[in-house]
């Protein structure tokens, strides 16, 4: 699902990615570290402290300490780094450190680096080093970086190569290389896409642009066209018209002739009365609706992941009535959930209550599921704020309460409520409670 987002929020999601991997590997690192020093064996000593730059590193005079506060859940570094020596230690700008001996990234020691002429390359990111003989990132030497001429700005590079996130651009030239927008990037005569050289693109009529046919703007998604060819990604667009050829919300897109998600062409789609019609983006989710003259479509990310989109078409859906109510949708005929009908419902009276709850005059539905015996005259959903339903699980009518659209044997709606915070720490941990029990996640927990 990556593919389709803008490169600048893919780079983010990307550097996410990183801290949370580094995060781990910190992890790692505590539990290697338990046989040589827990944080209590070598707790750094009060007053003595001394924190360097960045705060990742600390000192006691009689130890060196690493410790990530975010990544560990601690305030200060307590995690002992064997053999560094306090004396001749420093840092700068966070995660590599040195002493008279080694360079560390991350506490870890990097073998091939050299103390005595290693610099610390401080430009935000702060994962990028050099000594005499190497440029490193992420701890790790760059294959050909020339440190004598390594120089950075977003991309990276020396009087030979460009690199991209320590990855070398092959064929690049770095005295006419500049960034383009996001992970396009040129030199005096190539278009390159991350690292990858975009084969026949034409330089002088190459241009980015995203569903608001901004060149290089902010929207959300980002192509590519030059006077012959479409791009997304590196990857050509095939039979893609750059004259006609029209960014959508949602990762679609389309020109004269087609509609296309990603590279792939939507051969049921009209593209002349094709639009999108929502786009709704969940923590862990996004669906797209939209509409040509004569269907509706359905797409969701999570079930069609790319490279292999499949836009499902709702089965006989009325584009002319068709609307979206909350999670729902419906039309003049029929209730819709995903890309299904809910068998029976009344789409003259039916209205979405929220968190996957709906009803119309006679029924109570989670999802395309009828609740039986709900009472629709009486059912609200909860909103209760409690960890494991995330406020949304639970519900209840007159007669009973539900999670998730199952009822709970024996649940008193009259007096159910959420647990106090007390409640929800102690031993027999609860998220709910009435009269009579309490719950966690739907089940009775005494």
């Amino acid at each position: 699902m990556l593919q389709y987002f803008k490169p600048e929020i893919r780079t983010l999601l990307l550097v996410a990615l990183t801290a949370i991997v580094l995060s781990v590997v910190g992890i790692l690192m505590l539990k290697n570290f338990s046989t040589k020093g827990t944080p209590n064996e070598n707790s750094i000593q009060g007053n003595q402290t001394r924190f360097f730059d960045g705060d990742f590193y600390a000192s006691d005079g009689q130890h060196v300490y690493y410790g990530n506060g975010y990544a560990y859940g601690h305030g200060t570094p307590n995690i002992v780094i064997p053999g560094a020596d306090p004396n001749t230690f420093t840092s700068i700008c966070g995660l590599y450190g040195k002493d008279v001996t080694h360079v560390y990234y991350y506490g870890e020691p990097i073998p091939e680096a050299d103390p005595s002429t290693f610099t610390f390359i401080c430009d935000g990111s702060n994962v990028y080093g050099k000594d005499a003989t190497h440029v490193y990132y992420l701890g790790q030497p760059i294959p050909g970086a020339d440190p004598n001429t390594f120089t950075r700005f977003g991309y990276s590079k020396s009087a030979t190569h460009v690199y991209y996130y320590g990855r070398p651009i092959l064929g690049a030239d770095p005295n006419t290389f500049a960034p383009i927008c996001g992970e396009y990037s040129k030199d005096a005569t190539h278009v390159y896409y991350d690292v990858e050289l975009i084969s026949g693109a034409d330089l002088a009529t190459f241009v980015v642009v995203d569903e608001k046919g901004e060149p290089c703007g902010d929207g959300d998604f980002l192509y590519a066209k030059d006077a012959a060819h479409v791009y997304t990604n590196e990857q050509l667009v095939q039979d893609a018209d750059p004259q006609t050829f029209t960014v959508l919300k949602g990762g679609f897109t389309k020109d004269a002739r087609h509609v296309y998600l990603g590279d792939t062409i939507l051969a049921n789609a009209d593209a002349q009365s094709f639009v999108v019609i929502a786009v709704q983006e969940g923590s862990k989710n996004t669906i797209v609706y939209a509409k040509d003259a004569t269907h509706v479509f359905y797409f969701d990310y999570w079930q069609n992941p790319y490279p292999a989109p499949h836009l499902s078409i709702i089965p006989d859906a009325d584009p002319a009535t068709f609307v979206l109510i909350g999670g729902y949708s419906k039309d003049a005929h029929a209730v819709y959930w995903g890309d299904g009908i809910v068998s029976g419902a009344d789409q003259n009276t039916f209205q979405s209550v929220d968190y996957n709850y709906g009803k119309d005059s006679h029924f109570v539905y989670y999802g395309d599921t009828r609740i039986i015996g709900a009472d629709p005259n009486t059912f609200v959903v909860l909103g209760l704020y409690v960890e494991y339903s995330r406020g949304g699980g639970y519900a209840k009518d007159a007669h009973a309460v539900y999670f998730y659209g199952e009822q709970i044997p024996g649940a008193d709606p009259a007096t159910f409520e959420a647990a106090s915070e007390s409640e929800m720490r102690s031993p027999n941990y609860i998220d709910t409670k009435d009269k009579n029990h309490g719950y966690y996640g739907g089940q009775i927990v005494y």
